[in-house]
């Protein structure tokens, strides 16, 4: 693992999840990031991110159901469109 800075991170998998300042979980663990994810946490205020230094992935419906588990009580635009693109993002891989 080694943190990167978060505009330097795209096609690279996270190491941990990633919350926000309040401890909200924005992403789970083992996600590659995109540039619309990037775009989307640092719009959230991270600036830099832990990534796995293997390829690998994890994308199943269990994570589906956690980015909805943990984002899904959110109702401000901005945390629902983000929940949106990350649930896009899963069911498209």
């Amino acid at each position: 693992m080694s943190v990167v800075p978060l505009d330097s991170a795209e096609g690279k998998i996270t190491a941990n999840s990633i919350s926000d300042k309040n401890g909200n979980i924005l992403l789970p663990k083992g996600v590659t990031l995109t540039e619309a994810l990037i775009t989307a946490l640092t719009n959230r205020g991270v600036t830099e991110i832990e990534i796995e230094q293997k390829n690998h992935q994890l994308v199943d419906s269990e994570t589906v159901e956690l980015i909805n588990g943990y984002m899904g009580h959110f109702k401000s635009p901005k945390m629902v469109e983000f929940r949106q693109c990350l649930v896009q993002y899963f069911q498209s891989n």
